[in-house]
């Protein structure tokens, strides 16, 4: 009711965003604490609300997926299209009639592959939709904060996991309350804040995959309480660390080994790391590496990506450790090793275009 939806059988779209990788858990935030990283995927997508008969074209570069209408983005991307547009507009629909995926983000590794695909394609969706209806992609920020916000609660609905989802739409480091089932019945509120600017990290990409399902699959819905109160307490003092700032922080260069020492003792896990090593052993065993040599280090998401952590107060005794030939000499599985910053920027609209 009220809505413009003009000569809707005039008009042809294009849409272009980026979207980046996440990291959940990171040690002690199981199924609640995600960060976004500067690891991006882009997603093309072209529509027509003229006649089309022609399918779809899907086309992919970088890691494989099906270039066919089963793709996961073309799929999740079709629904919500139906879901938006179809169902309310009146006279010729809207169709998708190309997308092009440029996946960078290694799938099946740990650093939120999935809902980098959910975001981008519900995203796509929900902001073509409404551009449709205007006449034109010019939204306010609080527009597209809005279009975000649908965006996290749809990815969340069809995937289950908030700690990928929230980061994946809004940057930055989430905490979402509506994963952390095993905080003993606390009902904590769900918060985003800005990642420190001096936060670093180095992914080690393992040549192996391993499915979500298969990782959640060992982890009990019933822990012992001394655990999740061991977990908690290292969230809260993690959560701080992650998101000081330098006023609040001045000497950081002169207390090296302190705040170190800080998010060596923040990042253990008292849950789900250990009951999955048998699933990712080589994992578990960099990551035990490089916490004995000192740098904070833990499992990305669901593994086996492995995480290290450090900030520019403790870049020189990390650095030496990070660049030491014999710390991956030994392993069996291949690493790609790749250097990240938090990215405190969501999902991102590159361009947007009526025809």
């Amino acid at each position: 009711c009220g809505m413009y939806y003009g000569n809707v059988e005039e008009y042809s779209t294009y849409l272009k965003l980026r979207v980046g990788a996440t990291s959940a858990n990171l040690g002690p935030g199981f199924d609640c604490l995600g960060i976004a990283l500067d690891y991006y995927d882009e997603l093309e997508v072209w529509c027509k609300t003229r006649q089309c008969s022609s399918p779809a074209i899907v086309e992919v570069a970088g890691q494989n997926a099906p270039e066919n209408t089963s793709n996961l983005i073309y799929r999740v991307l079709n629904n919500e299209v139906e879901r938006l547009y179809n169902e309310q507009a009146s006279g010729e629909k809207m169709r998708i009639t190309k997308i092009r995926c440029h996946n960078f983000v290694p799938h099946a590794r740990g650093l939120g592959s999935s809902s980098v695909a959910l975001v981008g394609a519900i995203f796509a969706a929900k902001i073509t939709s409404e551009a449709l209806k205007r006449g034109s992609f010019a939204f306010s920020f609080n527009e597209l904060k809005s279009f975000a916000d649908y965006t996290a609660q749809r990815g969340t609905q069809i995937e289950g996991h908030a700690d990928n989802v929230k980061p994946c739409c809004y940057g930055g480091l989430t905490f979402s309350a509506d994963g952390a089932w095993w905080m003993l019945g606390e009902k904590p509120k769900s918060r985003r804040v800005y990642a420190r600017d001096d936060l670093r990290l180095a992914a080690f990409i393992s040549d192996e995959k391993l499915s979500t399902a298969s990782a959640r699959g060992v982890i009990p819905k019933d822990l012992p309480e001394v655990e999740c109160e061991k977990s908690k307490a290292n969230l809260v003092h993690l959560l701080d660390l992650l998101t000081r700032t330098t006023s609040q922080n001045e000497n950081y260069e002169k207390k090296e080994g302190e705040e170190l020492d800080e998010f060596m003792e923040a990042t253990t896990d008292y849950i789900h790391q250990g009951r999955r090593s048998g699933l990712y052993q080589s994992s578990v065993d960099l990551m035990n590496k490089l916490r004995s040599r000192g740098v904070p280090a833990v499992i990305s998401g669901a593994g086996p990506t492995v995480l290290a952590l450090w900030t520019a107060g403790s870049y020189k005794s990390c650095s030496r450790v990070l660049r030491d030939a014999d710390l991956l000499a030994d392993s069996p599985t291949t690493w790609k090793v790749k250097y990240l910053k938090p990215s405190n920027c969501g999902v991102q609209i590159l361009s947007g275009t009526i025809l």
